[in-house]
């Protein structure tokens, strides 16, 4: 997965960085991750339920459980 970098950036990023196929994958998932912790927050509990389903992290499974409890 190559993400293209704009030619005009916003921001001077001084220290090069590169991210290995891993470590993107591993961002991608936190963010899924924190966006089911924000629907479950804010109530939508069936989609944050099917967000966490998807999600192998840890985590994701107690608040899995967490969602269930509320649910049934």
């Amino acid at each position: 997965m190559n993400i293209p970098l704009p030619k005009d950036r916003l921001f001077i990023d001084d220290r090069p960085m590169s991210l290995d196929e891993n470590r993107i994958q591993y961002l991608i998932e936190q963010s899924k991750f924190s966006l089911a912790t924000v629907a479950m927050r804010e109530g939508r509990l069936e989609e944050a339920r099917e967000q966490f389903l998807k999600l192998k992290l840890p985590w994701a499974s107690y608040y899995l459980a967490q969602v269930a409890f509320v649910m049934f």
